[in-house]
């Protein structure tokens, strides 16, 4: 089947300033100097766009949008699974810190989620680059151990063709790859330890430092952990993990009330769940 990827915006929130976007905006009575509804509008323009896509493509087909808000690209619009980009060289972010946490909480949205690493160390457009079999091969040990699919990106170089040699050592990932698919095909991520954060919204980013830091801890410690939003299930942690910056809505509330009246731990850092005005935190 072919595989559609759709690239949508830069992965951040941001503003548009086009002349039919201030008509369209106008047209909805949205205030184009309110910062905040005008990035709502945005936000919204793009589930609006990711179903129009989805409406398009045939529903046999495999559909990736990149840029469409995670929380809502699956469930509103229609995305089949998840493409993780990482590299070594962490060129805009995606370095081996970054692999980690985006599996941890993609894998809980969409059961379909891929590591998609490459042949060069620091991004996309690196021509000179090729990897040692070794970095290939930490990738994909990477990708099994976070319960994920693995790919191997390249470009082909504008002044030769592919490079075989290149392709003779992806080979030999790939084979070592195969070698473990009858320990961790059907296999399932068993998390001892979830760590919460707050269902995305308009005006906040995909995954904050907090996690990152969270991931790089608890990965070092051994433990294993999920990141998990309040619309997802919390009865199978035996520990709870709210870093630094939680919202403590209704609906987490709720959850993390019935986890702590099963005798479940909990750990809540900084300004989660604490009430900054009234000067005090909102759990008992």
């Amino acid at each position: 089947g072919v595989l559609w990827t759709i690239s949508l915006s830069n992965r951040r929130w941001d503003n548009c300033n086009g002349g039919e976007v201030y008509k369209k905006m106008s047209e909805q009575e949205i205030d184009i100097k309110d910062d905040d509804a005008t990035l709502k509008f945005y936000y919204d323009s793009l589930l609006s766009l990711g179903r129009d896509i989805r409406a398009v493509v045939p529903k046999n087909k495999d559909l990736v949008l990149s840029g469409v808000p995670q929380d809502y690209s699956v469930p509103v619009a229609g995305q089949t699974h998840f493409e993780i980009e990482s590299l070594p060289g962490g060129f805009g972010g995606w370095s081996h810190d970054y692999i980690g946490p985006q599996a941890s909480y993609q894998r809980n949205i969409c059961p379909d989620a891929l590591y998609m690493s490459g042949r060069f160390h620091a991004s996309w457009g690196d021509f000179g680059g090729i990897k040692e079999k070794a970095s290939m091969e930490n990738d994909l040990f990477d990708a099994l151990i976070y319960n994920i699919g693995f790919s191997i990106g390249d470009h082909m170089n504008p002044r030769t063709n592919l490079i075989k040699p290149l392709y003779k050592t992806i080979g030999e990932v790939f084979t070592k790859a195969e070698f473990y698919e009858k320990y961790t095909d059907g296999a399932k991520y068993c998390a001892d330890i979830g760590v919460v954060r707050n269902k995305i919204a308009h005006n906040l980013p995909y995954l904050a430092d907090e996690h990152y830091g969270s991931n790089r801890i608890l990965t070092e410690l051994g433990y294993t952990f999920d990141i998990i939003n309040e619309d997802m299930d919390f009865s199978k942690y035996k520990l709870l993990i709210l870093p630094d910056n939680v919202i403590l809505t209704d609906k987490l509330k709720e959850k993390i009330s019935t986890h702590i009246s099963e005798n479940k731990g909990l750990i809540s850092s900084a300004y989660s769940c604490y009430d900054k005005k009234e000067n005090k935190f909102l759990l008992d």
